[in-house]
């Protein structure tokens, strides 16, 4: 006697893309809240120089989660290792084109010692600001 087990296509047991888009969207906008209480303190606290570099590395860090979450859920596929050799190269320009804000994110956790230059309303703004 074999048993047949019939299973639905896999498609239809993944949430819908544009669902899980949005949880990973929230998701990077509140560790980016957590990470501007934890930044604004140590703006104060730190001398200027080592608050860059950890504010730094510490945002690097936390867009590579992202990127590695959104790889894991099956909602890209990123191949950037290739930025790496430039991480620490003084003096470089790379230029994102930001069709979505997202190759921004990309840069920057590959490039940890990058600083970004954008318009002074995104640095009023309250998810974007302290933390930039």
């Amino acid at each position: 006697m074999s048993v047949v087990q019939r299973s639905l296509p896999h498609r239809l047991l993944q949430p819908p893309a544009w669902l899980l888009l949005q949880l990973l969207l929230l998701g990077l906008g509140l560790v980016s809240v957590a990470w501007n209480l934890v930044s604004l303190p140590l703006l104060v606290l730190l001398p200027r120089e080592t608050g860059r570099r950890i504010g730094r590395l510490a945002i690097s860090r936390a867009y590579g989660g992202f990127w590695a979450v959104a790889g894991a859920v099956g909602m890209l596929r990123m191949e950037a290792r290739a930025l790496d050799a430039f991480a620490d190269e003084p003096g470089l320009i790379v230029v994102a084109n930001h069709p979505s804000l997202l190759d921004a994110l990309m840069l920057v956790s590959r490039l940890p010692r990058s600083a970004c230059v954008m318009k002074a309303s995104l640095v009023r703004n309250p998810l974007l600001g302290p933390g930039a």
